[in-house]
Order: C-alpha cells, then structure tokens, then sequence
C-alpha cells in the first residue's frame, strides 16, 4: 500500500501559521527556545528531519500537533483542507540594503538569522526591513515592518526603495505624470520633489507595512 502523501509540507504550515500569527523568527525564536538558525532550516529544507525536541515546542506554541504541524493532519482552521501558500523573506537591516541588492547570488539560509512572513504573492528576490527611526510619515513609523519587492512594477503613489549613484539609499513617494517620473520626500521633516533622472535606481517596491510586530 502506498504510503499516505501529507496534506501540506511543513515548511508551508511553519510560514502559514507564522504569517497569521506576524511573528517573525526572533520571535518565535524565544517563545520556543528553538535557535533562529533551527527555525531557518525547518522552514526552508523539505527534507530536514526534525526532532521532536524541536517540533513539540512549536506545536505547543501554536497550540495544534506535532501531526498538523507536520502536515499530516488539518490545521484547525481547515474545514476543508486546501492548497495554501505562504512566501518567506530575509528580514535585511536598513543600512544594509544597498549592499543586499548588489547581490547577485542568493544567501544561504543557514547565514540568515531573521525571517518574515506574508500571503502575499510577492517574487522570490523579495525582502524584507524595518524602520529605523521616527523620521518617516505614517504608516512608516519607527519599528515597523516593510516588505519590498524588487520586482513588483512601480506605479504612481507607490512608496518604493532607491539607490542614488548606486550608493545613497532613498525612501520616496512615487509621483507619476505621463512620462516623467517624481520622486516625493518621506521624511517628515522635509518637503522636496525631485524628478527621478538616470542617477535613480529602484531597489524595490514597498508592498506592505505591518507595524503590530
């Protein structure tokens, strides 16, 4: 008899119940006691073979099985089990994003400490930072989270991430006016517009901000 196929991996049920949750690894890191680069693993590495001594405190965590975690059983919001996706994302800090995105090749998940989850359908170079400071309009407030996508097409009134001369990094507000393309000041201590020339790269659009982590 064939071996019964689970119903989702646990890589998917980590990040689904992280996502519905908005933790990211630090956090549920030190509600478990399950080390961030552990937590990496299982969520990235369908073929990792996990200890109990690992899944019982995250089961225990989300209040379900180690079965359901494993995705041998429903999770209990599943009346009807489903297909579900969830996309996970390196959790960069602000300063180091200019340096992230010359990246050509993907970092290994074992040298990420931090993670981000969403249900949102965001490409794979996407990532993720936090605010550093008090400086930015709302919603942007110190602390909160945003999700970048490098990929995602800019449009008028996007916020989005630039790199100036290749070196400077920018947060504006996107303006669109036909053909010319502006770029609005964040900051709320300042109010300057300037029109996005050859010197401005886009690193990435913001797509989302979570500012209950």
């Amino acid at each position: 008899m064939d071996k019964k196929q689970p119903l989702h991996t646990l890589p998917d049920v980590l990040a689904k119940l992280m996502a519905e949750k908005r933790i990211d690894d630090a956090t549920l890191s030190a509600s478990t006691g399950v080390t961030p680069s552990t937590l990496a693993r299982l969520k990235s590495d369908q073929s990792c073979n996990p200890t109990v001594v690992n899944l019982k405190p995250i089961a225990q965590f989300f209040n379900i099985s180690i079965t359901q975690l494993l995705g041998d059983e429903p999770l209990p919001s599943e009346n009807n089990p489903k297909n579900f996706k969830t996309f996970q994302m390196p959790l960069i800090e602000w300063r180091e994003i200019i340096e992230f995105s010359n990246k050509k090749e993907a970092i290994a998940a074992d040298n990420i400490l931090r993670w981000v989850c969403t249900e949102r359908n965001v490409s794979e170079k996407s990532f993720a930072t936090v605010v550093p400071s008090d400086s930015f309009e709302s919603p942007f407030l110190k602390g909160a989270v945003i999700i970048i996508d490098p990929e995602y097409p800019l449009k008028d009134g996007d916020y989005a991430f630039f790199k100036m001369n290749a070196q400077a990094l920018a947060f504006k507000k996107v303006l669109i006016d036909g053909q010319d393309i502006y770029l609005k000041s964040v900051n709320t201590g300042l109010d300057k517009t300037v029109i996005a020339g050859n010197q401005w790269e886009c690193v990435g659009v913001a797509v989302e901000v979570r500012n209950d982590l």
